[in-house]
């Protein structure tokens, strides 16, 4: 199982544990308490809640008020508990080197100009800017979910730092660049 699926089945069953919801709700919660720090697109999230309900980690039950369409209310199993706190473990004693698929790109920018690098450069700098802000703007959290939002905060805060020194660097260079 990858480490993508893993985090997804934590997560819903993470919910589930707090409340029972329907799927839309879910979606919900994450984008309105977690921001960037949890990336799941809806269709994987419903997908998910069907494969958990599939193999009996979560209940499910219609449910209908008045005259809304009927919707599908899940809850955590007995079972779906145990699964849940399985991965918590693992994950919390797991450690994955991030993949920052943006470096392939920083290794082949010498073919750029240096004034060209910094702009572009300059530009992933403001939207990463433009995230932290995004991120501080999120509902505050308490307890560990606090944890997982100041970590976060920690490594936009530290690329931020790693850009302002390679673009000082870069505009060094830029002084002698014949492209301008």
């Amino acid at each position: 199982m990858s480490r993508g699926t893993v985090n997804h089945r934590l997560l819903v069953l993470g919910l589930l544990r707090m409340q029972d919801m329907h799927g839309y709700q879910i979606a919900e919660v994450i984008e309105t308490h977690f921001g960037d720090s949890v990336h799941i697109k809806k269709p994987t999230m419903y997908d998910t809640l069907k494969k958990l309900a599939a193999e009996g980690l979560v209940d499910s039950q219609e449910e209908q008020e008045g005259n809304r369409p009927p919707r599908t209310v899940y809850s955590i199993t007995e079972a779906g508990d145990q699964e849940f706190m399985r991965l918590l473990k693992e994950s919390v004693t797991e450690y994955t080197p991030p993949h920052a698929f943006g470096d392939v790109g920083l290794m082949f920018m010498d073919v750029l100009s240096a004034s060209e690098a910094v702009q572009l450069l300059s530009e992933r700098r403001d939207a990463m800017k433009h995230s932290m802000e995004g991120h501080s703007e999120v509902d505050p959290h308490d307890g560990a979910m606090a944890l997982a939002a100041d970590r976060l905060a920690y490594h936009l805060r530290a690329e931020i730092e790693w850009l302002d020194d390679a673009l000082a660097r870069l505009e060094t260079t830029t002084d002698g660049d014949s492209d301008e």
